[in-house]
């Protein structure tokens, strides 16, 4: 069995191998709600995975989306980056605007900050997995319904998502698009 010191060694090399690491996020204080219902949260999350789908040089760490604002942590260029949030913004301006309730996504842009240490990477994933629960006092991290928060210390949701993980082919890929 591993020290602690070792565990924490690795998690070090596991940082810096796969990095760099950002915060990707959006200013609440600055729109309308977005999601204003189940199936709104639905689509906000199903949109997000076909863009990290489509943008494979991205890899999301997990996610919350908010009624007005949503929080990513993701490892990718910033180049990538940009581009997975820019088409998820042009996703959610189509398919919202068939909807009873279209926002105005004009304000909803991308805020950066890159996260420098596994610290600062610990703090930030903790803080997007409770941001939902801040919100609503009646939910905890892992009851709030849209985002990653609730897999994301699971092994029970971990072990069923490697047992049905598989590649997606390049044809399925183009098919999203």
């Amino acid at each position: 069995m591993k020290t602690y010191v070792e565990k924490e060694r690795a998690c070090q090399v596991t940082f810096e191998k796969n990095g760099p690491f950002w915060h990707v996020y959006t200013d609440g204080t600055l729109m309308e709600d977005i999601f204003c219902s189940a199936e709104d949260f639905n689509l906000g999350i199903t949109l997000l995975a076909v863009c990290a789908v489509i943008n494979c040089k991205v890899e999301l760490v997990t996610f919350e989306l908010m009624n007005n604002h949503a929080h990513i942590i993701a490892t990718g260029t910033i180049e990538s980056i940009t581009n997975l949030f820019n088409g998820y913004k042009k996703l959610l301006t189509k398919c919202l605007n068939h909807n009873e309730h279209a926002p105005d996504l004009d304000k909803f842009n991308m805020h950066l900050h890159r996260i420098n240490s596994l610290e600062n990477m610990r703090n930030a994933i903790a803080y997007v997995n409770r941001n939902g629960s801040v919100v609503d006092r009646h939910v905890c991290p892992y009851s709030y319904p849209w985002g990653a928060n609730k897999y994301f210390f699971n092994p029970e949701a971990k072990r069923r998502y490697e047992e049905q993980r598989r590649k997606i082919t390049t044809r399925e890929k183009r098919k999203m698009r």
